[in-house]
């Protein structure tokens, strides 16, 4: 199929490629009913050819079954009486093992006295029968009772048929396809040809599509009508008078039937395609091409979304499902067009509030410190933080700052909840921390005093897990209160091995009023430090819903342990991208290092 390409501007401007066809769906439909009517034409032309052919057989065979009847009142009865009951006792007296070998001598001598003048008499009448009628021979024959064989007793053509000597014997899986007639109610009846369900004499067939079938698999074969022969006195069956012939000679008849069949059939065929191409043009081609027209047009507007009702107006004049097509592409037409306007109109609004969230994002940092303000002193410590949030803006909170000469105060804190409210909670956090830090050094002081502060007002709810802590220069010792926070992690340089703290936490603040919260104190040797970290550190979750763990932390800072500052800081936070991989980050991740060190390693 070859498709040529409009090229139109898009809306902004740039060149986009329309595809177009030139084999359209009228090719289509053309090919699809050349096609149905081609196969129902030779479908049809085999089932009619076969069944022509199936009931000339049929025909043939009541003919045959005529003749063979005729035959019978020609023959002399006595003597064919006495060849068929003679010959089947001849049979049944000879010994299995000598049976099994049929075409031997000494097998076949056993019927020799059979050949009397009255065998060949009743031979050479046979003979001019099959002669007269075309047949390619006639023979007698009778059947085992116990195994359905037939036992040839005389055969016509000898010469072309020598297999059939007399007291040859067949077995029914081993002979040709043979008719054979049966009576009711003293009329003749003729049977189908094919297997017999029961397995018994013969062939029959149940249907004129098995008699198809069975007929199509006799090409050029024989195949024989069988007659019964009855006993004069008792009027059992004793055996048949088979009329053997070729299915060549059907074939030619069946030849000159099909040149009559494919000259209607074709006419059949023009008319009917004629037909269908001015039906189909007028319900479905021209309505379809209309709607391909305007969603065309639709497609090459750039100013679509504004103008629109492109395909409102298309005429159908048909009441089907291509009507229905038109009404729900006008419908989704509107639809596209109020989501466009839409989209655009929360598009800006998402502009403008990123921007702000930008914005606020930079507040936010700038807040933070990134080194101890207004200390002059020759300290013995470092410290370092960083804070990577999880959305624009986020709730985790890191300070430190100068309470007097010889202390310092550092805080990290974890807000409930995310983004901007969490984000103005921490800003409120932060600034009564600094606020409490001017009239108090003692970090159970300040998380009380502020506790019952937020307490006071906070309609919200809302709550902070905080690790504020007092450290004097002087005497080396960090006091420090745990409200609900993560248990930090310790390093002392004479064990060179970072482990947690693990103790009872005091309640997080703002969330009960009047709490009395407990100092702890550390005191510190050079090369000590003390990592801080917030819960989005180690609940940061993987792929496979696995978590980061407090475990790898502890192994990723033991092995970065001779790092300071900020390379330990981000040794986990690189530890901790590499475990999460792809996986969305839901918290924010905001860690601090305070450490032992002397006046000249200081950063």
């Amino acid at each position: 199929m070859k498709k040529d390409n409009k090229i139109t501007p898009d809306s902004d401007g740039r060149q986009k490629s329309i595809p177009t066809t030139r084999f359209g769906i009228r090719g289509k439909i053309d090919i699809l009913v050349i096609t149905l009517i081609v196969f129902i034409f030779v479908v049809t032309m085999e089932l009619a050819s076969g069944l022509h052919m199936s009931l000339e057989v049929t025909a043939n065979i009541q003919g045959n079954d005529m003749l063979g009847r005729l035959a019978e009142e020609i023959l002399d009865t006595d003597d064919m009486t006495y060849l068929l009951t003679r010959g089947l006792e001849i049979y049944e007296s000879v010994p299995e093992e000598i049976r099994q070998k049929r075409t031997s001598e000494e097998y076949l001598s056993y019927f020799d006295e059979l050949e009397t003048p009255e065998y060949l008499a009743i031979r050479n009448e046979l003979a001019q029968i099959s002669d007269d009628n075309g047949y390619r021979w006639i023979d007698l024959r009778v059947i085992d009772p116990y195994t359905d064989r037939f036992i040839f007793l005389m055969d016509t053509n000898p010469e072309t048929d020598s297999r059939f000597e007399t007291g040859y014997w067949e077995a029914p899986e081993e002979g040709i396809m043979t008719y054979i007639v049966e009576f009711g109610d003293g009329e003749e009846t003729p049977d189908d040809l094919g297997p017999d369900a029961g397995g018994s004499l013969g062939y029959r067939l149940r249907s004129t599509i098995d008699n198809i079938v069975a007929l199509r698999s006799l090409q050029n074969e024989p195949f024989a009508t069988l007659v019964p022969l009855y006993h004069p006195v008792t009027g059992e069956e004793i055996g048949y008078i088979g009329l053997g012939e070729d299915m060549a000679d059907y074939y030619e008849h069946r030849l000159e039937y099909r040149i009559i069949f494919i000259s209607v059939m074709f006419i059949i065929l023009i008319i009917c395609l004629l037909i269908t191409q001015l039906v189909a043009h007028y319900a479905l081609i021209k309505p379809i091409t209309r709607l391909s027209h305007a969603a065309r047009n639709y497609v090459s507007d750039k100013d679509k979304y504004q103008t629109g009702h492109y395909f409102e107006n298309v005429m159908i004049p048909t009441h089907d499902e291509v009507k229905l097509l038109r009404d729900s592409m006008s419908i989704m037409e509107e639809d596209i067009n109020n989501y466009v306007t839409d989209i655009t109109d929360m598009t800006a609004e998402r502009e403008r509030v990123e921007a702000e969230l930008n914005v606020g994002s930079q507040i936010q940092l700038s807040m933070l410190p990134d080194k101890l303000a207004g200390y002059r002193g020759g300290g013995n410590f470092d410290i370092k933080a960083s804070m990577r949030a999880a959305k624009e803006v986020g709730g985790d909170l890191y300070d430190f700052f100068v309470l007097d000469d010889d202390h310092i105060a550092i805080a990290i804190a974890d807000v409930s909840g995310k983004g901007v409210p969490a984000a103005l909670f921490m800003v409120i956090i932060k600034v009564l921390i600094n606020v409490a830090g001017q009239s108090e050094q003692s970090p159970a002081a300040i998380l009380n005093r502020i506790n019952n502060q937020i307490c006071a007002n906070n309609p919200e709810t809302m709550f902070v897990t905080v690790w504020l802590s007092v450290y004097s220069i002087r005497e080396r010792t960090l006091t420090y209160v745990n409200a609900g926070h993560e248990y930090p992690a310790l390093y002392r340089a004479s064990d060179d091995e970072f482990r947690l703290i693990v103790e009872e936490h005091d309640p997080v603040v703002g969330f009960i009023p009047d709490i009395k919260y407990r100092e702890r104190t550390i005191a510190f040797e050079p090369g000590d430090k003390l990592y801080l970290y917030t819960d989005g550190i180690p609940e940061a979750t993987a792929e496979d819903e696995t978590m980061y763990g407090t475990e790898r932390m502890l192994e990723c800072l033991n092995e970065h342990r001779a790092e300071h500052g900020h390379e330990l800081l981000d040794a986990v936070i690189e530890s901790v991208d590499k475990y999460v991989g792809d996986a969305k980050q839901f918290d924010d991740m905001t860690s601090v290092i305070f450490e032992i060190v002397d006046d000249h390693e200081q950063n």
